[in-house]
C-alpha cells in the first residue's frame, strides 16, 4: 500500500482527515487525546487535519491505533466515503438523481418534476424541503437526512438503497442501466419510454444506450 503521495490533499486524503475524525470521535478521544497518542506533532497533525497537507500511511497507521483500529480500517473507511468510482458520496448521489430526472421530465414533459416531488405526501413526512432537495442535486449529503434521500426514490419509484446508499449492488447496477437506455431515448425524444425500460443485463442495456445516442448524433 504506497503512502499518499506529497502535495496538497486530493480527494482521497481529504476523506482519509474524515475518517480518521469519525474515529477519533467513535472512539470518545479528544484531538489533543489523539496527537499525544499518536505520537505526532500538533502543527504536523493539524495541517493534515485542514487538508493542507495529505496523511501518509505511516500517520494513518499511528492514528488507527491510537483510536483501536488498523489502518486498513482507516483506509476501508475513506474509501467508502469516497465510493468505488472514485467520486465521492454526493456526486454518486447526484449522478443517479440526475438520471431519474432526465426520465421523469421525458415521461412527464408538462410537468414540474421538483415541484411535484415537494408537494408529495412524501415529501412532507419527512419534511423534505426545496432547500434539502437542492443539497441532493448539488452533492452535499451533509444538509440531508438518509430518510429524506429514501423519500425522493420512493417519489421517482425506485429502490431505497438507490439514492441512500453508493454501493454498486446488483439491483443499483440494473437500475442504472435501465436509467442509461431511457435517458438515451430521452434525448432523441423518443416519447412512450416505459417506466421499467427494456430487458437485458446491465452491459447490454448500456450497450443499447450508446447505440441509441450515437444514432442520435449521426442524425443530427
Amino acid at each position: 500500500m504506497p503512502d499518499v503521495p506529497a502535495g496538497a490533499a486530493d480527494e482521497f486524503s481529504q476523506a482519509v482527515a474524515r475518517a480518521i475524525e469519525d474515529a477519533k470521535s467513535a472512539a470518545g478521544l479528544t484531538t489533543r487525546d489523539l496527537i499525544k497518542r499518536s505520537g505526532l506533532s500538533a502543527n504536523y497533525y493539524y495541517r493534515r487535519a485542514r487538508g493542507e497537507l495529505p496523511f501518509t500511511t505511516n500517520d494513518m497507521s499511528a492514528l488507527a491505533a491510537a483510536c483501536g483500529l488498523t489502518v486498513g480500517d482507516l483506509w476501508a473507511r475513506a474509501q467508502a466515503d469516497i465510493g468505488p468510482s472514485g467520486k465521492s458520496a454526493g456526486q454518486v448521489i447526484a449522478e443517479r438523481l440526475e438520471k431519474l430526472l432526465t426520465v421523469a421530465r421525458a415521461q412527464f414533459p408538462r410537468i414540474d418534476v421538483p415541484a411535484t416531488l415537494l408537494s408529495s405526501d412524501v415529501a412532507r413526512e419527512t419534511q423534505l424541503t426545496a432547500s434539502h432537495w437542492q443539497a441532493v442535486v448539488d452533492g452535499d449529503l451533509s444538509a440531508v437526512s438518509v430518510e429524506q434521500r429514501a423519500a425522493v426514490a420512493t417519489f421517482f419509484g425506485v429502490p431505497e438503497e438507490y439514492l441512500t446508499s453508493i454501493e454498486v449492488s446488483d439491483l443499483v447496477d440494473d437500475i442504472d442501466a435501465r436509467l442509461d437506455v431511457q435517458a438515451a431515448f430521452a434525448q432523441t425524444d423518443a416519447r412512450g419510454i416505459s417506466s421499467r425500460g427494456p430487458g437485458g443485463t446491465p452491459a447490454s442495456l448500456r450497450a443499447l444506450a450508446r447505440a441509441i445516442r450515437e444514432s442520435n448524433r449521426r442524425g443530427q
